[in-house]
Formats: C-alpha cells, structure tokens, sequence
C-alpha cells in the first residue's frame, strides 16, 4: 500500500476524488490530519498494484514506437511559461497526435493540444514539435497529481500517459476516465517542479536509445526545447 498524501498533509474529499485512495473507517479526513504517516494500516492510502490489475490498463511499451514526450514544464515563480515537447522522424507529419491534459484527481481531460507541421530540428533523423502554452493551457500537479498524454487520433491509440506531482518524493498514479486513454493508468515520471523551480528550466528524458522506454525523467535543468536534451544520445529511428 502507498500513502498517497505526505506527513501531516490533510486529505478532503476534492483530493480524494477519483484518485483511488481510501479513507479508514470511522475517521473522517480531517480526523487523518495528524498521522500522515508511512504504515500502511494507519495512513490513508491506496495499492497502485491493485489500481493497475483490476481497474486500469497499462500501456505496454511498444519497441517501434518513434514519437514520444521529450521534455515539458510547467511551474515556475510568477507568470507560468509552460511547453511540452514531442519527438519524432526527421520530416514525418506532427498532425495525427494530440496532447491530452488531464486533471488527476477526477480523471478528466482538462485539455486537448493538437500538434501542427512536421518533426524538424537541426539533426539529420530526430525532429522536434514544441507546444509553447499558456498558465491555463496545463494543470500544475496539484491536489493528488496531474498529467499529460499523447494520442494518435488516426488509430485512437494511448501512447503515453504520464503523471506529475508539485510534491518531492511523492509519485501519484490515477486512471483516465475520459478521451483516447479512458481506462488507462498514468505512469509516475518520478520528478517534479515547484512553484520555485527557476524560469527557463525543464524536466527532460535522458539516457542512450529511439524508445521512450529507453529514456529516464531528469530533475529540473536547464530547458532544450526543440533540440536535443541534455545528455540524451538519440539512435537512429
């Protein structure tokens, strides 16, 4: 079982809504206020394991799978600037995908982002579709966790479904209820930005491969957008 709230957060029932967690009987949330803590018998918590097998799909990692969620950000101090990056083929048409926005606590799609154009960039294989949006544009990973997906309308498939938190060393998973990836759990990335992460920073996927499975979530640096990241090596598609 993991706690889904930190030490001392107080859960209610907005927060709790469609996230999967569980209150103990007898107990209202604001009675949890004081014993946030890592026991399972004692937290207000939920089985990832459990949210996964019975009552969500997993996307299953596909080795062929050319476009993905390259880099994205979306808290800063002041006047947020987010963006999201996706990468495919040099020159293939960035038109078939979206970027679905969703609001973790209930499931639901906050927002539909087409891209436009094609994968282009400075390299001679990998190209870059970059979504520079607006505050409004993107949740910010607060109130049980958010997320992000990328779909392929001309087969309506669920190609990433990611979720992000504003909170250190918590990762929030929670199930689409609406859009391409209804029914499908989003994957924890592992990092995060707060409201202090600096203004022209990113979290980016590192690592040596042509997968997003090949790639890990980096920390908080400093932003690449439409060009490779930051001790990424990009194989040939």
């Amino acid at each position: 079982c993991e706690c889904l709230f930190m030490h001392g957060e107080a859960p209610s029932a907005r927060k709790l809504a469609g996230s999967g967690a569980r209150g103990r009987r007898g107990q209202s949330y604001s009675d949890r206020r004081g014993n946030m803590g890592d026991d399972g018998d004692t937290a207000t918590c939920y089985s990832k394991k459990q949210l996964q097998n019975e009552d969500g799909n997993v996307i299953v990692s596909d080795d062929s799978q050319r476009v993905w969620i390259n880099e994205f950000h979306y808290r800063n101090p002041g006047e947020n600037q987010p963006f999201v990056e996706v990468i495919g083929p040099k020159g293939q048409d960035a038109s078939d995908y979206d970027l679905l926005v969703y609001q973790g606590r209930n499931g639901a799609v906050h927002n539909t982002i087409p891209l436009s154009g094609n994968f282009d960039g400075t390299g001679t294989e990998w190209g870059f579709v970059v979504a520079d949006l607006t505050s409004p544009d993107i949740r910010k990973g607060k109130q049980g966790g958010d997320g992000i997906a990328l779909v392929r309308r001309s087969d309506s498939k669920c190609m990433q479904l990611l979720s992000y938190t504003d909170v250190a060393g918590v990762d929030r998973s929670f199930k689409a209820k609406e859009g391409i990836c209804n029914g499908f759990v989003a994957q924890p990335i592992g990092v995060f930005e707060e409201r202090g992460t600096p203004l022209g920073h990113s979290l980016q996927m590192q690592g040596t491969g042509n997968e997003p499975s090949a790639f890990v979530w980096s920390l908080p640096m400093p932003a690449t957008k439409g060009e490779v990241n930051g001790q990424q090596i990009l194989l040939s598609p």
